[in-house]
């Protein structure tokens, strides 16, 4: 090979070494050729030289048959031939020492042909030299580094012992500890003190080795993993045990930091305060100050601190450094001593996440070493700068040498290198375009996608792009002609008319991605940067022409602007066709609300007039019925009476066909079916209306096909069907006309009822509104207009129909189907309030014939006088009356004297009955009485608010008389019956004496008080009534009404009956059993326990005593 350099001539021969031809310019021709075969220490005589180079150094690079030599500073005194050899034990060695090509390129990258393979040599990296071990050690790691005098290295390793190297000959000498346990030659640290011993640390402890190589045990059982030298001269040891202190006059302790957490330390650092900074093995960073013995967690409110620290160190001052398996992070404090985390990752430019070690230097960098290569970080800037990728650090493992030179363990040896010498040639990367896919596939020279031919030369060549608008979907890859550190580049790209700014990817996502863009022109331009962050000169460009689709071409948009006018013109003409019909509907559904708010005030009009008419009807039904249970009615007057019940019981009908009628809208009827014999059901119906028949000189006829037809049927619903055609039947039929009424079979499953009658008839017209609600056939024959309407949804309920035939003046016909349903649904007797459920003879007062002042006390509270003045014609006899007109003066009423019963109208001004009731039941003093409410209101939600009260009973108007005295002769006789009850009883239960809560517990309070003072003869009536928070004259009127006996008898009758206990018992005598109830002597107790129980204490004892042998 030949090289001219200076217009001198480079000879590379094949046996003879490196020769040279001088120029002499003076003479302008070659001199004599001269061997440039001996440099100190080293030779190239015999020696076969295939290539050769300049580097921009003045260094030449020979590829021999003896491996890559580099000859520097040639015609200077420091000439000097250094060798580069394969070393098996290296995988990043030279490949091959038979070296046939040389080639830098512009990255100064060397670029070697050997006889196995191509093997390259980044320049800016020669400062870094590699030390490693031969084959046989080449399995172990530095695990620990320590620089010693002059040029030695001391090398812990992880299994094979202490290494002493001189760097100056390459001495190599080896040291073992003598122990049977394998643990003491397995180094994890090494530190050379200030007084120049060497502190060991391994697995087995930690031992000191003098000067004189003299060793010495300093800690045994624990790991040693760091070791830090303070400013005070003192030794930190940090174990798999905690941290412990050798002190300089030799005295050892160990540091209590205070949690089973701070056991395992992995790295230790004095700051320029004196802080001691400690990493450990699982629980992140602590701080310790040895002045106070205070220790304190590092908190990280980002939560990206880690939690494994390897490496700490403090640059610049009161900044510290600290390296885990989640990053780099920058440790500052405020004024206020409060720590703030900064933490640097991957995606800041870290090769790898987990931070091994960490060395400033005198230029300001950080030196950051990972599982994954070397890097210098700027603080100033937050650059990352990326040396040896792919290399493999030990963890925490480095050291200083003198003037400046780092040392840093490695896998498979360690690295020594100078920062000062590191230079770095201006190589800015060239970016190029390397594929164009469609729909993730990519596109070949010529390929046809969707009719056009996208590329027609290579895409390197290829400035512009044209897309069809269905190749929506495309991407672009590109790569940088940098193979020195392709990991360290960074790129950002932009699509010019589509992106807003450049956006940055790394190198593992070396593509960009566009869906859906718009017609139009675009440029995709593209950069990058290595791993100096200097970035490429001229970035790549691709402009793309992307094709409109066919609805978006000029022509089609003229078409759009025409149909949108034609359009509008049509829109316009809708708005005014539906301006119109929005107000015929406004119309139409003002004329229906209109419609729909009569219908509610009609609905609304009978549900008040019923409510209205129950009062009065109650006054009339009451009086008829008291003079048809009178004897003394006979004859025409009875019947005039009989007449007076008659109509009085059809117009209770009447008003419940309106209530029923009113539910029917609400959806709250609810049929209540029972199996019932239609035949029979249908001839009582028939024969309730013989009499109007005979008085209307009307033929009446009932025909059904058997005796007997059974079915499923509310009887009460359809009395009310049947009651309102037959009554319409007979309206309409004038004398001497017919009425028939036929129950007959039908098929399938059926069963009809027939009503014909000859009278006036219908004609389709009113056919068509017969069932409408109000509707009338007829005005001047009178009516509501609500009967057929109602029978209507009746039958509707019960699945069937009703149709309806009529000839005007001939004859019309009613024909309702029913269902036949054997199935029982409901079980249960027909209750009808127009017949009298108890007579006068049976309900006769117990009371009766007592002096005025011995009756009970009923209390009647109604707004309407007249209703009290027959409820006290119907209870004067039996009680003593006493009137309200409404709930607030009945409460006035109670509180002045109590009655035994209440009867209260529900309706009333200022007050109504169930507020009334709520006031009494919540009141202790009154929840006792007895209430009875009394309602035209005859709903059965209405009667369930009504005893959720706390009403005792609740009646509806009209009601039968006898029926509500009997109500209130029972409610009192039971509550008289509980008092004896009570009396007898041997043992006293409050929840069975009362019926309310609040009683319940007055009367448990009582008891209790009256048993905690058993033995207190002094025990009175007035104490009693302090326990209870009540007074006298309550307390004596609570007690009277509940038990019957004044608060006095109450008293005696718990001593007597706690007495009785204790004499079953037979623990006691008569005269312990006396003071032990309250009683002053013995003779006292059994005067009172006779009047109580009959008999004296002694026979009683007896007595029962008996009764058990027996």
């Amino acid at each position: 090979s030949l090289l001219e350099d200076q217009r001198h001539l480079y000879l590379a021969t094949g046996g003879d070494g490196l020769w040279r031809l001088p120029y002499q310019p003076e003479r302008n021709s070659y001199g004599k050729a001269e061997p440039l075969h001996h440099f100190p220490g080293q030779t190239l005589a015999h020696t076969q030289i295939f290539d050769l180079c300049k580097s921009p150094d003045g260094a030449f690079w020979l590829g021999t048959d003896r491996g890559l030599a580099r000859l520097e500073a040639l015609d200077s005194p420091q000439v000097r031939l250094r060798w580069y050899r394969t070393n098996p034990s290296n995988p990043q060695s030279l490949s091959n020492n038979l070296v046939y090509r040389l080639f830098l390129d512009r990255t100064q990258r060397l670029w070697c042909g050997t006889e196995q393979q191509i093997s390259t040599l980044d320049l800016s990296g020669l400062p870094f030299q590699s030390y490693t071990f031969p084959s046989g050690t080449a399995e172990d790691q530095v695990r620990s580094i320590a620089a010693g005098p002059g040029a030695t290295v001391w090398l812990g390793m992880g299994k094979t012992g202490l290494y002493r190297y001189n760097l100056s000959n390459g001495a190599t000498e080896r040291f073992r500890l003598e122990s049977q346990s394998s643990f003491w030659n397995e180094h994890r640290a090494l530190l050379r003190a200030s007084s120049g011993d060497l502190w060991i640390g391994t697995l087995g402890g930690a031992v000191r080795m003098t000067a004189s190589q003299q060793v010495h045990a300093e800690l045994e059982g624990s790991a040693v993993f760091s070791f830090l030298e303070d400013s005070q001269k003192n030794i930190w040891l940090g174990t798999n045990h905690g941290l412990y202190r050798r002190t300089p006059d030799g005295k050892k302790s160990r540091i209590r930091l205070g949690s089973s957490d701070t056991e395992f330390i992995r790295s230790l650092l004095e700051d320029q305060a004196g802080l001691l900074w400690i990493g450990f093995d699982n629980s992140g960073l602590g701080r310790y100050n040895p002045k106070t013995g205070v220790f304190e967690w590092i908190k990280d409110a980002s939560h990206t601190l880690g939690s494994a620290i390897y490496a700490l160190v403090e640059f610049p001052k009161q900044v510290i450094w600290a390296g885990s398996e989640s990053g780099l992070h920058q440790i500052t404090a405020d004024p206020k001593g409060a720590c703030h985390v900064k933490t640097y990752s991957e995606k800041q430019g870290l090769l790898h996440p987990s931070v091994n070690g960490i060395v400033s230097d005198a230029q300001g960098f950080l030196w950051i070493s990972t599982i994954k290569g070397l890097m210098r970080f700027q603080p100033a800037s937050g650059r990352f700068q990326t040396y040896l990728p792919n290399q493999r650090f030990s963890y925490n493992v480095m050291s200083r040498l003198n003037k400046g030179q780092l040392l840093y363990g490695l896998t498979n040896g360690f690295l020594r290198f100078d920062p000062r010498q590191l230079q770095h040639w201006v190589s800015l990367p060239t970016v190029v375009l390397t594929d164009f896919k469609l729909f993730n596939e990519s596109v070949g020279i010529g390929q046809v996608s969707q009719g056009d031919t996208v590329l027609r030369q290579s895409l390197s060549e290829t400035q512009e792009i044209t897309l069809h608008y269905k190749n929506n979907v495309f991407s672009v890859d590109f790569a940088a002609l940098d193979v020195a550190n392709p990991e360290g580049t960074t790129y950002v790209y932009q699509m010019e008319g589509f992106d807003q700014a450049w956006i940055p990817v790394d190198a593992q996502h070396r593509s960009a991605t566009y869906t859906n863009l718009s017609a139009g022109t675009y440029t995709f331009r593209v950069k990058a940067a290595n791993s100096f962050g200097e970035w490429s000169a001229k970035p790549a460009a691709l402009t793309f022409q992307i094709l409109p689709p066919p609805w978006k071409t000029w022509w089609a948009i003229t078409g759009y602007i025409v149909l949108f006018h034609v359009l509008l013109l049509i829109f316009i003409r809708y708005l005014l066709l539906q301006a119109r019909q929005r107000d015929a509907l406004a119309l139409e559904q003002i004329e229906k609300e209109q419609l729909k708010n009569l219908h509610q005030l009609k609905l609304r009009f009978f549900t008040d007039i019923s409510h209205e008419f129950r009062t009065p009807l109650t006054l009339m039904a009451g009086p008829i019925e008291e003079l048809m249970n009178s004897s003394e009615v006979r004859g025409k007057v009875r019947e005039k009476v009989q007449l007076l019940q008659r109509n009085s019981r059809k117009l209770l009908q009447l008003i419940e066909e309106l209530m029923t009628f009113q539910k029917l809208e609400q959806g709250k009827v609810q049929l209540h079916k029972r199996t019932l014999n239609l035949v029979d059901w249908v001839e009582e119906m028939y024969q309730n209306f013989v009499p109007l028949a005979e008085r209307r000189q009307i033929t009446f006829e009932l025909t059904a096909p058997t005796s007997e037809i059974r079915s499923d049927i509310d009887p009460v619903q359809l009395e009310k069907v049947l009651n309102n055609l037959l009554s319409n039947a007979f309206k309409f039929t004038p004398a001497g006309g017919q009425v028939r009424l036929d129950l007959f079979l039908s098929e399938p499953d059926g069963v009809c009822l027939r009503v014909q009658d000859t009278g006036s008839g219908l004609t389709p017209e009113q056919q068509s509104h017969l069932f409408e609600r109000f509707y009338q056939s007829d005005p001047n024959r009178g009516g509501s207009g609500v009967g057929l309407s109602l029978v209507k949804s009746l039958i509707e309920l019960h699945g069937g129909r009703i149709t309806v035939t009529s000839e005007p003046d001939v004859q019309t016909e009613f024909t309702v189907w029913l269902p036949l349903q054997n199935a029982l649904l409901e079980s249960q007797p027909l209750h009808l309030r127009t017949e009298p459920l108890v007579q006068s003879e049976v309900g006769a007062i117990r009371w009766l014939g007592m002096p005025e002042d011995e009756k009970p006390e009923l209390l009647l509270v109604d707004d309407n006088d007249e209703v009290l003045e027959f409820l006290s014609l119907l209870f004067q006899d039996h009680y003593r009356i006493t009137r309200a007109l409404n709930g607030q003066e009945a409460l006035a009423r109670v509180q002045q004297r109590e009655p035994q019963a209440i009867i209260s109208d529900v309706m009333m001004p200022v007050m109504d009955g169930l507020e009334l009731c709520r006031n009494l039941k919540s009141n202790l003093d009154t929840c006792h009485v007895p209430l009875i409410l009394l309602t035209a209101r005859a709903r059965v939600e209405s009667e369930m608010e009504g005893i959720g009260v706390g009403a005792d009973d609740y009646v509806a108007k009209p009601f039968h008389p006898d029926l509500l005295r009997l109500r209130v002769q029972t409610l009192i006789e039971n509550r008289q019956q509980l008092i004896r009850k009570y009396q007898s009883a041997e043992e006293i239960i409050p929840k069975d004496l009362t019926r309310n809560p609040l009683d319940e517990a007055f009367l448990q309070k009582v008891i209790q008080s009256i048993e905690q003072n058993l033995s207190n003869e002094e025990f009175s009536v007035e104490e009693l009534g302090e326990c209870v928070c009540m007074s006298r004259s309550n307390l004596f009127r609570k007690l009277k009404a509940l038990t019957g006996q004044t608060p006095l008898e109450f008293i005696y009758f718990i001593r007597l009956k706690h007495a009785m206990q204790l004499l079953l018992e037979r623990k006691y005598s008569i005269s312990e059993i006396t003071y032990e109830v309250g009683f002053k002597n013995p003779s006292s107790f059994s005067k009172s326990f006779r009047k109580q129980f009959g008999k004296a204490p002694t026979e009683y004892l007896q007595e029962q005593i008996a009764r058990q042998k027996n």
